[in-house]
């Protein structure tokens, strides 16, 4: 009786166990079925997505009868800037109330800055720019989605009117189609202000958009935004100094208008202190 049981559980313990590993290997089907179909359908999601020259232009318009149209995008070094246009009823300059950013997915979080140029009364054009950090991913082919969410103004009566709405890009695009040719012009002069502190002027980066002014300022613990630079051509002319610099600990950058290179031979950089409001006693002068 005793050997009779013993057989029964022994053939009993082999079909649950032969029936785990039919479980387990269903499991294991299903599963591998679902993570092909995942990769299918993100893979099908991305070559859905409009390519960039599909989206550029294109206007969007709110239930509001605002609209607004995507001029341009543009990579510049540790940047992305981003042409708008919108179209609107008011007179006044209305603002973009949020901005948000995601590349491949991933919102981009760094501080960002925007510049609004009123064309005629119904037409108003706006730059956002976006600081990238050295984490962003910038791969041959990258994922772009561009939200603006909102707008407000300022009406007459000095009220701050705001604008319910969504205009919103999404593509795909190559890093080489967005990126613009960039001239480096290495520099490599320093100088020592009255702390004792070198400053390094590093190089000039020069697109048909902007110039840059690179420099290092070393052993510092302060904001090294004390320190301005002016930037004159061969012919007296001085360049803006447009948006605001850009400060990562020693380093540092301020953005001028674009140098035009095929009728300017040189340049005079010429740095000053805002801490004491006067020049440094310093002037480079640097060929193109």
């Amino acid at each position: 009786m005793a050997k009779n049981i013993n057989k029964i559980l022994e053939r009993l313990q082999f079909n649950l166990s032969q029936l785990n590993l039919e479980i387990i290997g269903i499991f294991l089907l299903v599963l591998g079925f679902g993570l092909i179909g995942a990769d299918i359908n993100i893979d099908i999601w991305e070559k859905n997505l409009s390519s960039y020259s599909e989206v550029k232009g294109d206007s969007i318009t709110s239930e509001t009868g605002i609209s607004i149209s995507l001029d341009e995008v543009v990579l510049l070094e540790d940047e992305i800037i981003i042409y708008t246009t919108l179209n609107k009823a008011e007179n006044d300059i209305v603002l973009y109330n949020w901005q948000t950013l995601y590349i491949n997915g991933k919102k981009v979080e760094d501080r960002s800055s925007g510049m609004y140029d009123q064309v005629n009364n119904l037409n108003q054009q706006a730059i956002f720019r976006c600081k990238l950090d050295s984490e962003t991913n910038l791969q041959e082919d990258i994922k772009i989605k561009y939200v603006i969410e909102g707008l407000k103004y300022v009406n007459s009566e000095n009220e701050i009117k705001v604008i319910s709405g969504e205009w919103s890009w999404e593509f795909m695009a190559k890093i080489s189609e967005l990126k613009l040719e960039t001239k480096i012009i290495d520099i490599d002069k320093n100088f020592i202000l009255h702390s004792g502190q070198e400053v390094i002027l590093n190089y000039l980066s020069n697109t048909n958009i902007n110039s840059k002014l690179h420099f290092t300022i070393n052993n510092t613990s302060e904001d090294i935004g004390f320190i301005k630079f002016k930037i004159v051509d061969d012919k007296g002319n001085e360049l803006n100094n447009v948006y605001s610099g850009h400060f990562d600990g020693e380093k540092g950058y301020y953005t001028f208008d674009p140098i035009d290179l095929k009728n300017t031979s040189y340049v005079t950089i010429i740095p000053y202190s805002i801490q004491d409001d006067v020049y440094i006693n310093r002037r480079f002068i640097i060929k193109l």
